[in-house]
């Protein structure tokens, strides 16, 4: 994958799930469905998962550089996350770089510093947007105070930030989006946020978000060929298809 920290890693799945139910997307109606996504989340035995990462290492030697956990939320059972981090310390196998799906809703200065000694290079979350009208809308509440002390205690320990971005997602504005792309630049001037991804908020089937779409009206066509995250298949009343687009490219 583009985007692995460091080439040799490979993809390992620790957890699954997410308790979250952010309105756009498909993984509570994947593994729980909407309304019961806090069940969904369960995490492996920390010994097995070490286990996995010492065959991964015997098996592919020299051109092993590590894990991605390519996970929906890696860190959200914390007690599990510092048995994991303990584990991998005392195992030696910090000595591999990591790198991990999460969000920041549960992260302490604490939890990043253990994340860092045990091999954690990389940390990507969610942002979608820096608006608080939009976090409500779409059922993922945004601390931008709480996210920026994230990314500093990301920078003192020597992690990299990796935040992904929505832009048209249901109660965004041009305004807003735009707004939300300066707060990214700014943290890329403050070396705050190392890679990022931009991408169309785009209605997958089987969520509450593309349901009011339907309901609404907004969808432009209802050919999944298009559902790509990268051109706008959404037109609400006060920010068309268009606009979208045109800041997406902007982007």
């Amino acid at each position: 994958e583009i985007n692995h920290y460091a080439p040799g890693m490979v993809q390992v799945y620790p957890t699954r799930g997410c308790p979250l139910s952010c309105t756009f997307c498909v993984v509570p109606t994947y593994y729980g469905g909407h309304g019961k996504s806090h069940r969904s989340h369960r995490c492996r035995d920390v010994e097995d998962v070490c286990d996995e990462i010492e065959y991964l290492a015997f098996k592919y030697g020299a051109s092993f550089g590590g894990c991605y956990f390519n996970e929906e939320a890696h860190n959200a059972n914390v007690e599990w996350l510092v048995q994991f981090c303990e584990a991998l310390i005392r195992r030696g196998l910090n000595k591999y770089q990591f790198d991990a799906m999460c969000g920041y809703w549960p992260m302490t200065e604490e939890l990043v510093n253990i994340m860092a000694r045990a091999g954690y290079k990389q940390i990507r979350f969610g942002v979608e947007s820096t608006a608080a009208v939009v976090g409500k809308t779409i059922g993922k509440t945004m601390h931008l105070d709480k996210l920026e002390r994230f990314m500093g205690w990301c920078k003192a320990a020597g992690v990299k930030c990796y935040g992904t971005f929505q832009i048209g997602a249901p109660g965004s504005t041009e305004g807003t989006d735009r707004q939300t792309l300066a707060d990214l630049a700014r943290w890329r001037r403050l070396d705050l946020m190392q890679k990022w991804q931009v991408s169309t908020s785009t209605p997958q089937p089987g969520t509450p978000f593309y349901e009011q779409c339907k309901r609404e009206g907004w969808l432009v066509t209802e050919d999944i060929n298009l559902y790509d995250g990268i051109r706008a298949v959404v037109n609400y009343p006060e920010y068309s298809a268009e606009q979208i687009q045109r800041v997406r490219m902007a982007a």
